[in-house]
């Protein structure tokens, strides 16, 4: 089935909701302009919502975990939850990356969670000049009251949300994210590119 023809969007105008549906255009979809001449509507309010629910489940999750004693931040314990998704670690560039964070700042967490205990970093075997970080048994230790805080948090986000309507939001969910990361192919492919013709 296609995902984005069969799925309503909640669409808001003044202070109504309106249940309006994307139509194709070739490989491209197009909603149709609210009553007030806005064409833009849908991406506004689109991007609006993911911002405004990740934000807070975000502030949510972090009073939450707080709440159960640790000694974490918030930050410190997005570092743990990528770390351990990775057996072989992260280097310090990769995990910048991933919680687009600088990496001074990065470094300076990197320092306390070192000497809390929480990780360790060695250098990296195939790359002298890197470091590669990785999570050790006290930040395995965290984890359950991470997992338990976040399981909390979605109980609350998806009350009275039928099963069904969650399947179709993770599934629209997986499509967005592979085509956003088409992009990000893209520009790898074109930087390595024009890093060739520099060297030439």
């Amino acid at each position: 089935m296609d995902i984005i023809s069969s799925v309503p969007f909640s669409m808001v105008s003044g202070s109504e909701i309106k249940d309006r549906r994307p139509t194709r255009d070739g490989d491209k979809f197009r909603m149709p302009k609210a009553e007030n001449g806005d064409d833009f509507e849908f991406e506004r309010t689109f991007a609006w919502s993911m911002h405004d629910v990740q934000r807070l489940i975000r502030r949510n999750w972090a009073r939450t975990f707080k709440a159960s004693g640790s000694d974490l931040s918030e930050p410190q314990a997005r570092i743990l939850a990528n770390l351990e998704r990775q057996d072989g670690g992260l280097t310090q560039t990769q995990l910048a990356n991933e919680l687009e964070m600088e990496k001074a700042p990065l470094g300076r967490l990197l320092d306390r969670m070192e000497e809390s205990g929480y990780v360790t970093r060695e250098q990296d075997p195939e790359d002298r000049r890197a470091r590669r970080v990785f999570i050790n048994d006290q930040g395995m230790a965290a984890l359950p009251d991470m997992r338990d805080a976040a399981r909390s948090v979605f109980a609350v986000a998806l009350k009275d949300v039928p099963e069904k309507k969650i399947d179709t939001m993770l599934d629209v969910l997986a499509s967005i994210k592979t085509n956003l990361s088409s992009l990000d192919l893209d520009e790898a492919v074109a930087d390595r590119q024009q890093g060739s013709k520099a060297a030439e």
